[in-house]
């Protein structure tokens, strides 16, 4: 009779603890849910942040645009910021940006083209580098988001098919329009030295170019001469932060 007694007040001693353990699995599982909620109205406001810049551009639709042109409406952007030095335009990807330049490599980290503050920053151009292209080698840094956006994609051309459905990048400017014929794409480490903006000597710039087309993770029949210029596309790995993806093409002058 006493272990019977004993057993009953065992189980009710019990009971309490399971019911806050009960508790703090509800409370465990809402704290999950608003941080996914979180996340998700998060990235679609940066998506409508982002959409909301494509009313400043025309993409021929297909067959009906036919003799149509790719157009932007570059005084209304640098209007809006004058930081706006051109539009990143990738067909069949979600890549359709204007392009920044900050006075540091700083600012538009966080911040989208029109000064809002927001983790998806902006596609912005190395401070150190000319606004006009006219370095060796242009850099532009986008972040990987995980929905895909912004520099999301960029990390696909580590796999050849997906370089030989988009080997080339359109690159828009007010003075020119550029494409961006793509012939490396490989991860370098995180440190900006690596990726260096000009050189001193032909001999070193051939040494680098060479040492791209080496490592790089695709093969291109696109051949880079001493005498012409390079940008360089640069986003975070999947898998390390000292690590970068980097995605080079030689600039194309193109007339329309």
């Amino acid at each position: 009779m006493r272990e019977e007694k004993a057993g009953k007040h065992s189980k009710k001693r019990a009971k309490p603890f399971l019911n806050i353990a009960i508790i703090v699995c509800a409370l465990g599982a809402l704290i999950c849910v608003g941080i996914l909620l979180s996340s998700y109205f998060e990235y679609k406001k940066g998506d409508n942040l982002m959409d909301g810049m494509t009313q400043y551009v025309s993409i021929p639709q297909g067959n009906k645009g036919e003799g149509e042109k790719f157009t932007v409406d570059y005084d209304a952007l640098a209007a809006i910021n004058p930081d706006f030095i051109g539009w990143l335009y990738l067909d069949g990807t979600v890549i359709n940006y204007p392009v920044v330049q900050g006075e540091d490599n700083s600012y538009y980290l966080n911040h989208v083209f029109e000064g809002e503050q927001h983790k998806y920053g902006s596609i912005f151009m190395d401070s150190r580098n000319h606004a006009r292209f006219w370095d060796a080698n242009t850099v532009i840094y986008g972040h990987r988001m995980n929905s895909g956006a912004m520099f999301g994609t960029l990390i696909e051309y580590k796999n050849q098919e997906y370089y030989d459905q988009h080997p080339a990048f359109m690159l828009y400017t007010k003075e020119q329009v550029y494409r961006l014929e793509i012939f490396a794409a490989y991860e370098v480490d995180a440190k900006m030295e690596n990726v260096p903006f000009n050189f001193t000597t032909d001999e070193q710039y051939r040494a680098y170019l060479d040492a791209a087309i080496a490592q790089s993770d695709i093969q291109t029949d696109v051949s880079v001469d001493v005498t012409e210029r390079i940008v360089t596309l640069s986003t975070c790995t999947k898998t390390s932060q000292s690590k970068r993806f980097i995605v080079q093409a030689k600039l194309v002058a193109v007339s329309e």
